[in-house]
């Protein structure tokens, strides 16, 4: 049986802020470096085959943190980025709160992930 493990990226500053990064590449901060190694020592004595992170450094930091410990190789794809938060990408949610049409999450905005924005379509299926 095949068992799949999914971790979010460690801390950054613009999620201590509350604020959306969807494609910004905002890098670890310090905290979210210590979760990472922490995470690593959690999983220093479980069985792990592979590593995948998108290609955003929060999270191919926080892979090769845990593989470096796991001596697991970390594969980065780009189609595992979070989902592009168009307009409101680096605002906090009351920030984003002003823009006419908002319904509380990116998609009304017309926010989309990397397979379902049209210059990626089929590339990416």
């Amino acid at each position: 049986m095949t068992t799949l493990l999914l971790v979010r990226h460690g801390e950054t500053d613009w999620n201590a802020e509350r604020r959306w990064q969807g494609h910004a590449d905002v890098p670890l901060n310090e905290r979210g470096r210590e979760q990472a190694r922490a995470l690593a020592e959690r999983l220093a004595g479980e069985s792990i085959d592979a590593i995948y992170s998108s290609d955003l450094s929060r999270a191919r930091d926080t892979a090769a943190i845990v593989g470096a410990r796991l001596d697991v190789p970390v594969v980065v794809d780009a189609d595992l980025r979070e989902i592009d938060v168009g307009a409101v990408e680096g605002l906090t949610a009351e920030e984003s709160a002003a823009f006419e049409g908002w319904q509380g999450e990116p998609r009304s905005l017309g926010a989309c992930s990397r397979r379902d924005r049209p210059d990626r379509g089929a590339a990416s299926r």
